[in-house]
């Protein structure tokens, strides 16, 4: 078996949201990564990533655009003194502390980019700092303007949906009314991080 690929994630959120669920399931898809993560929040996302045997570092940082430039230095030093082979910046706030980090400590940087937060200001130079971009559609990495950009789309859903006298059931018994038309249902969280 060839040598597994040091990986360093950098994931900004702790909670469990898609860009987490997308990270998991691509850690869980593979065994050619031997990955370590920094945590830019505790939480959840910790134990997740630590019962699959990935040593993580808590280094907090705040929302402030001007908090970033300390773990920057911080992660510099990290990768200058031991450097992986590849840094992935899971989402926009962890690329912009991972891409000037590894351009500094001369790693490789990949960003995740799973949203358009800040795309008009950021997409495209945050994009240039970064050795590679990732989209989950290709709609997601068309704002970076380049070329090489690879797809890599999210991962299905763990379980298959319920059958429809089961979901019909489950709807009715959380006091949704039914009668024989159809029905469209759209399920989302309501979590503060997302403002």
């Amino acid at each position: 078996m060839s040598r597994r690929l040091r990986t360093l994630v950098v994931q900004p959120y702790a909670e469990r949201g898609g860009s987490e669920s997308w990270l998991l399931r691509l850690i869980d898809a593979t065994d050619e990564l031997a990955l370590s993560c920094v945590l830019l929040k505790d939480g959840p996302m910790r134990a997740e990533l630590e019962a699959r045997g990935i040593p993580v570092v808590v280094h907090p940082v705040g929302n402030n655009p001007l908090e970033l430039l300390r773990p920057t230095g911080w992660l510099a030093r990290g990768l200058h003194r031991d450097p992986p082979d590849v840094v992935l910046g899971n989402v926009l706030k962890a690329q912009m502390i991972a891409a000037p980090a590894g351009r500094v400590a001369g790693v490789p940087t990949v960003w995740a980019k799973h949203d358009h937060g800040y795309d008009r200001v950021l997409a495209v130079p945050v994009g240039r700092l970064s050795t590679r971009v990732i989209g989950a559609v290709e709609e997601l990495a068309a704002p970076v303007k380049r070329a090489d950009a690879v797809i890599i789309p999210p991962p299905l859903p763990d379980q298959l949906p319920a059958p429809r006298d089961e979901a019909r059931a489950e709807l009715s018994a959380r006091g949704v009314p039914l009668d024989d038309r159809p029905a469209l249902v759209m399920v989302g969280r309501l979590v503060p991080f997302k403002g």
